[in-house]
C-alpha cells in the first residue's frame, strides 16, 4: 500500500508537471501566433518610406542580375551586402521582386526573435512566466512592428543579435565552452556584421569579456580568440575582398562627419570628386555639401598628385575649427534622442514617438541587468558588452534611434520581463502581509 502511495504520488507529480509544460507552451504558441498575425496585418497594409530602401532594393537587383553588388555612393561609402543578399533570397523564393515578400519575411523573423526572448529569459531564471513577459513585450514592442513593414535592416538585424547572443550565452554557461554553440555563434554575429557592421565593435568587447573570464586559462582565450577572429573573416572576408577588387577600398560603410565621411580615404574623395563624376553629378554633389562645395572647387585646380593630400587637411582644418560643435553633438548623441528635434527631416518625429516606449524598457532593462547579473552572469556580461559598444558607436557616429534598439532593446527584453515579474511578486507579497482591518 505504502509503495503504491508513492508511486501514485509521483505519477501525480509528473502529470502535474507535463500539464504545467503543456500550459506554458500553449501560451508561447499563442503569444507567436498573434505576433505573427499582428506582423503580417502590418506587413501588408502599412507602406512607410525609408531612405535607404532605393539601395537595398538596387543592390538585391543586381545580384539577381548578376551583376557586381558594390555600390560606391556620393557619401563615399560602400554599403554592406547583408541585406541585399536577404532580399535577392526572399525573391528567389517568392518571384515578381516585391515588397510584400520582404514584409512577409520580416514578419517570420520577427516572431522568431518573440521566441528568442523567450529563451534568454529562461537562460536569466527558469520562471516560465517571465519568459513569457519577454515573448510578449517582444510581440507587441512597438518599434519591432514598425521594423515589419519598412525595407530596412533593422528587422533581420535584431534577429541575428539575438540568436548569435542566445548561442554564445549557451556556449558560455557552463565550465568550460562549449565549441559549437560558440562557432555559430561567431558566425552569425559575423552575419549581422555583414548586414550592420555597427556590430563589429561589440565582437572586440566581447573579446575582452572573454580574457576576463578566462584571464587564467591562457589556452582558452587564444582558442576562442582564434575561432572569432576565423569564424568572422570567412563571413566578412569574401565580401570586403570583392570590394578591393573593384577599387572601391577596404573599409567597407562609415557614418557620420557631415562632409568629411572618410578622412582616412581622401585618395577615394579626391578620385570620386575630382574624377569619376560628370559635370551634372558634380552639379548635385555641391548642391548637397554646402560647406563642402569650395573645397572641391578648389581641388579641381590643383594637380592630381597633390588632390588626396589637400582634402586630408581640409578635413583636418574642418574638425579643428568645428572642435567645441563637435563635443557638443558627441555629448548629445547618446543613443539618439536628439536628433528628431534637431533634424526632423533625417528622422520623423511620429517614430521618435514610438521610440519613446522604448524609455520604460531601457530603465527596467538596465536595472534587471544590474540586479540579476549574478544569476546570469554570460548574458549579463554579453549584454552589457552590446549596450557599451552600442553606445560608443551613438557616440563617435550620428546615430539614429533605430541603430541603438535591434542591438541592445531586443537583449535588455529578457531583464526587463524578469524584474518585472519579481516586482509584481513583491507588491503582490506586500499586499497579503498587511493586516486587513476588521
Amino acid at each position: 500500500m505504502i509503495q503504491s502511495g508513492v508511486a501514485s504520488r509521483a505519477l501525480a507529480d509528473r502529470l502535474a508537471r507535463i500539464g504545467s509544460w503543456a500550459t506554458v507552451h500553449r501560451s508561447l504558441l499563442a503569444i507567436l501566433a498573434g505576433a505573427f498575425a499582428l506582423r503580417i496585418v502590418i506587413a501588408l497594409t502599412m507602406t512607410p518610406g525609408f531612405g535607404d530602401q532605393d539601395e537595398y532594393l538596387l543592390g538585391a537587383g543586381r545580384l539577381l542580375d548578376g551583376q557586381p553588388l558594390p555600390i560606391l555612393n556620393n557619401m563615399l561609402f560602400v554599403r554592406a551586402p547583408g541585406y541585399s543578399l536577404f532580399i535577392a533570397a526572399v525573391w528567389t523564393l517568392w518571384p515578381g521582386r516585391g515588397l510584400v515578400a520582404i514584409r512577409v519575411a520580416h514578419a517570420f523573423l520577427s516572431s522568431a526573435t518573440c521566441l528568442i526572448a523567450y529563451l534568454l529569459a529562461n537562460k536569466i531564471r527558469p520562471d516560465r512566466r517571465s519568459a513569457l513577459l519577454a515573448s510578449f513585450i517582444t510581440a507587441v514592442y512597438p518599434y519591432f512592428l514598425f521594423e515589419v513593414a519598412t525595407v530596412g535592416s533593422e528587422c533581420l538585424f535584431a534577429f541575428l543579435v539575438a540568436l548569435g547572443t542566445y548561442l554564445f550565452v549557451s556556449a558560455l554557461d557552463t565550465a568550460s565552452i562549449r565549441w559549437a554553440p560558440f562557432a555559430a555563434g561567431v558566425l552569425v554575429y559575423a552575419a549581422g556584421i555583414l548586414v550592420r557592421p555597427n556590430l563589429a565593435p561589440t565582437e572586440a568587447f566581447l573579446g575582452l569579456v572573454l580574457a576576463w573570464r578566462y584571464r587564467r586559462d591562457l589556452r582558452t582565450i587564444v582558442f576562442a580568440g582564434s575561432v572569432m577572429v576565423a569564424g568572422t573573416l570567412v563571413v566578412t572576408g569574401p565580401w570586403s575582398a570583392a570590394v578591393e577588387r573593384q577599387g572601391l577600398g577596404w573599409v567597407f560603410s562609415s557614418d557620420g562627419g557631415g562632409a568629411w565621411y572618410h578622412v582616412g580615404h581622401c585618395d577615394r574623395a579626391a578620385r570620386t570628386y575630382c574624377e569619376h563624376t560628370t559635370g551634372r553629378e558634380r552639379a548635385a554633389l555641391i548642391v548637397s555639401s554646402d560647406e563642402f562645395d569650395p573645397v572641391i572647387f578648389m581641388a579641381h585646380t590643383l594637380p592630381r598628385s597633390e588632390q588626396a593630400r589637400f582634402f586630408w587637411w581640409e578635413a583636418l582644418r574642418w574638425d579643428s575649427e568645428h572642435l567645441s560643435k563637435e563635443l557638443c553633438l558627441a555629448t548629445g548623441k547618446f543613443w539618439g534622442y536628439w536628433r528628431p528635434w534637431v533634424e526632423p527631416h533625417a528622422y520623423s518625429r511620429a517614430l521618435f514617438a514610438i521610440s519613446l516606449f522604448s524609455l520604460p524598457l531601457l530603465v527596467l532593462g538596465l536595472v534587471g541587468l544590474w540586479k540579476l547579473r549574478t544569476g546570469s552572469s554570460s548574458l549579463a556580461w554579453v549584454v552589457a558588452a552590446h549596450a557599451v559598444a552600442g553606445t560608443l558607436t551613438a557616440v563617435v557616429y550620428s546615430t539614429q534611434i533605430r541603430y541603438r534598439i535591434p542591438s541592445v532593446d531586443v537583449l535588455l527584453v529578457p531583464f526587463a520581463s524578469c524584474l518585472a515579474m519579481d516586482l509584481l511578486r513583491r507588491a503582490k507579497a506586500a499586499g497579503e502581509a498587511e493586516p486587513r482591518p476588521e
